[in-house]
């Protein structure tokens, strides 16, 4: 009977090591997977980590693309803004240049003087050749004031006073300077010839297209604050007519009193006049299709509201504006 009792007790005590064993077994297992759930755990984390650092350096990559997109596009915005500026000096250049040359070469052929009758009738026209080409400087002023303003044209018309000046001092000063005797002189005779009446031209000049051209700019600034800016032709025709009336009025006389009597020198004065009203309708067309192209190409239309209309005032920016340099600073800005 004991012997029985230590059997079971012995097979009892091995039963619970067992027990014990398994459940030790199964506690590892469990501790190994809980292990290996920490570590898939740890590999996701990690893989997230690597996918938000993937994302924070394609959202880097996405930001320098951005900057270096929106850098290229103010670089290209300032280079254009630079064309359209050189641009904007070059046609202004390009007017003035020729604002200067065609008073210049009516000065010099002044006296180039033509005859021709008007068809169908018995009157005969006898004016300067020049008066073909003569309207062209009025044109270019209304194309100023139209699309610039009356300021600019009229610091155009003094910047040509001053060239002009500059012009007929230097090259008469130079052709009636003495000549070498031992030299044919028949050259500087002409160049004396040619040079020589320069100054009264140019005094009549002065007087004539200062007076001319600043009527002329001035109608058509006030007609365009009054009618809106609308019927160009006609307001560019009137200030024409008007400022061409007024140099003809006020230069002829001075430059013709020695050369033609007062009757001659009256049928020049309507001659010219006539020939000058002519030629300025076909001019008249072109200069509609300049100032529409300047108004779109540059997107400039000045309308002069308490503009000072004082012909010797020369300031183009108002008072109140900032320098040069300050509106710069600003546009780079």
């Amino acid at each position: 009977m004991m012997y029985m009792m230590y059997m079971m007790y012995m097979m009892y005590m091995m039963y619970m090591m067992y027990m014990m064993y398994m459940m030790y077994m199964m506690y590892m297992m469990y501790m190994m997977y809980m292990m290996y759930m920490m570590y898939m755990m740890y590999m996701m984390y990690m893989m997230y980590m690597m996918y938000m650092m993937y994302m924070m350096y394609m959202m880097y990559m996405m930001y320098m693309m951005y900057m270096m997109y929106m850098m290229y596009m103010m670089y290209m915005m300032y280079m254009m803004y630079m064309m359209y500026m050189m641009y904007m000096m070059y046609m202004m250049y390009m007017m003035y240049m020729m604002y200067m040359m065609f008073p210049m070469m009516t000065g010099l052929l002044l006296y180039k003087m033509v005859s021709f009758n008007i068809p169908f009738t018995n009157i005969t026209l006898t004016a300067p050749l020049t008066n073909i080409i003569a309207p062209i400087s009025f044109c270019l002023c209304n194309i100023v004031a139209e699309v610039y303003g009356y300021r600019v044209a009229r610091n155009m018309t003094w910047g040509f006073q001053v060239a002009s000046f500059t012009f007929v001092m230097v090259s008469a000063g130079m052709a009636n300077f003495p000549t070498n005797a031992n030299i044919d002189h028949l050259d500087s005779i002409a160049y004396t010839h040619l040079f020589g009446f320069m100054p009264i031209i140019f005094l009549a000049g002065f007087l004539a297209s200062l007076t001319g051209e600043t009527i002329n700019a001035y109608i058509v600034s006030k007609l365009k604050t009054k009618m809106k800016g609308k019927d160009y032709w006609k307001r560019s025709f009137q200030a024409t007519v008007t400022g061409e009336f007024f140099y003809i009025l006020i230069a002829y006389p001075i430059i013709f009193f020695t050369k033609v009597d007062w009757s001659h020198l009256i049928l020049i004065m309507a001659s010219s006049f006539l020939i000058k009203f002519t030629v300025i309708i076909p001019y008249l067309f072109i200069e509609c299709i300049a100032v529409d192209f300047l108004k779109k190409s540059e997107g400039v239309d000045h309308y002069d509201i308490g503009t000072n209309y004082n012909p010797f005032q020369f300031s183009v920016r108002k008072r109140k504006e900032p320098p040069l340099f300050k509106v710069i600073d600003r546009i780079k800005k």
